[in-house]
């Protein structure tokens, strides 16, 4: 077959033969490169999106669940004749099968005082429900061994958004993490002054490998901050005439 004669976006991977796949066990390719010659054999390299939004579904998951359709379309012989097609109910189970084992990165994280959200952004699609938030620091510097009087806060808890799938997470910080955060006015006020370190137990990707440890000794910048610009409201308050106190809550 001819390489140049590739189009990935007629070739679909599934889970299993059938014609009535529910949408999430079945993909259609997006794209795709080879760069293989004129042969019996073409290796195409997946696209990042193509790879992500695969491991994002129950597909590809080991040898019994890949199986592969495809048109007429997807390729062509030297003499521009099609491939003979593939139908979702005869699709062909892959003949090999290499787990992923490579770990997940975080690219850039931002941070929202105001409304409390955390956003990790990592190199591959992630399991959401692997986050262990309080092996997450915000720090002063990226060194903190380097500079004497460095902060730094560990959270404790927080709710990642359940429906976040892919490289994206969104984490509601608590409200006790979230004023602590506001107490210590040294440290996560301004882009200047937050850096995130982060363990290995952090978080994993789809496969079960964990993310790369970023140490305090290297923290990773902000990308974009938002600093707090809510102004506080009282909650509460009671009234002692005994003692003579009174004791106002607010909301921050």
């Amino acid at each position: 077959v001819s390489p140049t004669k590739l189009d990935p976006t007629f070739i679909s991977v599934q889970r299993r033969q059938s014609t009535t796949l529910p949408t999430n066990e079945t993909y259609i390719l997006t794209g795709g490169s080879t760069l293989s010659p004129h042969g019996y054999v073409i290796d195409t390299t997946l696209t990042s999106t193509d790879l992500d939004a695969l491991k994002e579904r129950p597909i590809a998951t080991s040898i019994n669940d890949t199986y592969l359709s495809m048109t007429a379309r997807a390729i062509q012989d030297v003499f521009n004749l099609p491939v003979l097609s593939i139908t979702p109910d005869q699709a062909q189970q892959a003949s090999s099968y290499i787990v992923d084992k490579t770990p997940p990165q975080l690219r850039a994280w931002n941070l929202s005082v105001n409304t409390g959200l955390l956003y990790l952004d990592f190199s591959e699609t992630v399991n959401v429900n692997t986050l262990a938030i309080n092996q997450i620091q915000i720090q002063s510097v990226a060194n903190i061994s380097a500079v004497a009087g460095a902060s730094s806060y560990t959270f404790q808890n927080g709710v990642p958004t359940p429906t976040d799938t892919g490289v994206l997470i969104t984490v509601k910080l608590s409200v006790a993490d979230l004023n602590e955060l506001k107490r210590l006015t040294s440290l996560g006020t301004t882009a200047s002054n937050s850096f995130l370190s982060i363990s290995t137990s952090a978080i994993q990707d789809m496969a079960g490998n964990n993310v790369v440890a970023l140490p305090d000794t290297n923290a990773q910048n902000v990308t974009d901050h938002v600093p707090d610009v809510t102004t506080p409201s009282l909650a509460s308050f009671s009234l002692d005439l005994n003692a003579g106190q009174l004791a106002l809550t607010f909301t921050q």
